[in-house]
């Protein structure tokens, strides 16, 4: 049955999302109707009414029905659009904004930012316009018309001065990022809210340049550091660990509420696309992420967050697609800011490592929801991790309806410098129901892999993996007699109407 239908209202457009419905016989159609105008008919948990008019009442029905037509539940309302706003188109006087990406147009652009309220909004027309960092405020809706770019340039010193951020779990200065909002609070309330990003165009970030002058810079600053380290170095994930953790990303939410990024493509990050950090209530849709040849080229990150959403969005990352985090030890565990209430459905993965759980987990994550998603591409599928230093926990994981390559729980060695937690992490209660694990992956170059396609590895004889149940689930074997599963220090299994089947005969059966 239906819970709470979620709205996002704007002038022109009405974004109607609600969480997945259980079933018996098949996944129930949703009709979405606007009286006397469009209807939308769908499997999926959302739908999208655009080409409206401002402050205008819209009566909306909602129907699920089974496949023989049987009505589920049906829910009808009204939804009032908000009031046009008045443009603040970035070109005009005063801002005089220049396209073409030769002129840097940071001061005009934030000019129109400073002068926006909730009235009205910045708007980028079309074309390529050249900036450093911005900085978002309360009631401030940045519209990237379709055919325009925000394009971050790849000088270091157009993200100066440097901010209070987290990056891998470690707050720290680091450059600003291309767009920003917020200021770090790890122990107070949303400071920046009511924020709106959207439209159908692209913000572009300096990308590798911009990543390689960043760490060659912090090289140099940090060289005597560094060398002091001697053998402890061994310890980081690489070289360019502890310099690249001071660069800027392309979207920086730093204790935000209510932030709608919808519609726009998010490129080229000189780090991760897109980091929450101390955030309630983000959600982001319709959006295409990519990333792929960027060095940590996540796509969406909450960190230490809660009730974020992320839905009918589109990844090509050089990293995870997704990766949730909550702190590293020891700073993770004395902040204990769990990341918890992340929605993630009708995602799509053409590359990208994995949706992540960790391995920065140390303040904890909880009541995680994947549903309506299609991962196959991805290197690893839903990764679960963290190091056996971290402490904290990873509990209430659910996935379903969801065709990924594998389904992965385990402890890694990687990442993990910095004094242990109290405990060895707690990997415990998950379920899987109505998945397909395939086994087979594009690896870190986009070429086809096969891959063990479960595994699960706890933190020792004390410390297993807890409490996973799969349920109606398909894991598909391979002809070079690959392990369908593999697990150690793993308690409290159960395997219900669980089917194991050749690889080839399966899509072959799907396609029917």
């Amino acid at each position: 049955m239906f819970g709470e239908i979620r709205k996002i209202v704007f002038n022109d457009e009405i974004i109607l999302w609600w969480d997945r419905f259980e079933y018996e016989n098949g996944k129930p159609v949703f009709e979405v109707a606007l009286a006397g105008g469009e209807k939308i008919v769908t499997d999926k948990t959302h739908a999208e009414f655009t080409g409206l008019k401002g402050n205008t009442e819209y009566n909306v029905t909602i129907t699920a029905k089974n496949n023989a037509g049987d009505i589920l539940d049906e829910k009808s309302f009204i939804v009032l659009t908000s009031d046009d706003k008045k443009i603040l188109d970035v070109t005009k006087p005063p801002y005089n904004a220049v396209k073409g990406g030769k002129v840097i147009n940071t001061e005009a652009i934030q000019r129109a930012i400073d002068d926006c309220d909730e009235k009205s909004l910045v708007y980028v027309p079309e074309g390529e316009f050249l900036t450093g960092a911005l900085f978002l405020k309360d009631n401030v809706q940045l519209y990237v018309a379709k055919g325009g770019v925000l394009k971050g340039t790849s000088d270091i010193k157009d993200y100066t001065p440097k901010i209070k951020s987290r990056f891998e779990g470690l707050e720290m200065e680091c450059f600003a990022s291309l767009i920003n909002a917020g200021n770090l609070d790890a122990y107070g309330a949303p400071n920046c809210k009511n924020i709106v990003i959207r439209g159908g165009g692209v913000i572009s970030g300096g990308g590798n340049e911009l990543c390689k002058n960043t760490i060659d810079y912090e090289n140099e600053r940090l060289k005597d550091y560094i060398k002091s380290l001697g053998d402890e170095i061994k310890t980081y994930e690489n070289e360019e660990t502890i310099p690249g953790r001071a660069r800027g990303r392309l979207v920086n939410l730093s204790n935000c509420e209510n932030v709608v990024v919808s519609g726009v493509t998010l490129e080229n990050a000189p780090s991760w696309n897109m980091h929450m950090i101390y955030c309630d209530n983000i959600v982001t849709c319709g959006c295409t992420f990519r990333s792929f040849g960027i060095h940590n080229g996540d796509g969406w990150d909450p960190d230490s967050s809660e009730n974020c959403t992320a839905f009918n969005c589109v990844f090509d990352t050089g990293d995870d697609c997704v990766a949730i985090k909550s702190g590293k030890n020891p700073e993770g565990n004395v902040i204990n800011r769990p990341c918890k209430n992340i929605r993630l459905f009708d995602l799509k993965a053409v590359s990208g490592h994995a949706v992540a759980i960790g391995s920065e987990m140390s303040g904890g994550i909880e009541n995680v929801f994947i549903w309506d998603c299609d991962l196959k591409n991805t290197v690893f599928g839903l990764h679960i991790k963290g190091t056996k230093k971290r402490g904290g926990y990873i509990k209430n994981i659910y996935m379903y309806d969801t065709v990924l390559p594998c389904v992965i729980a385990r402890s890694v060695t990687y990442n993990d410098d910095g004094a242990s937690g109290p405990n060895p992490p707690d990997f415990s209660n998950f379920l899987f129901d109505n998945v397909v694990i395939t086994g087979v992956c594009k690896n870190f170059k986009k070429e086809i892999e096969v891959r063990i396609p479960m595994l699960l590895t706890g933190f020792g004889d004390d410390y297993p993996i807890n409490d996973v149940k799969f349920k109606n689930v398909t894991v598909l074997s391979q002809p070079n007699d690959v392990a369908v599963m593999q697990m150690k220090h793993a308690t409290g299994l159960s395997f219900e109407n669980f089917k194991v089947c050749e690889y080839g005969k399966y899509f072959k059966d799907s396609d029917k």
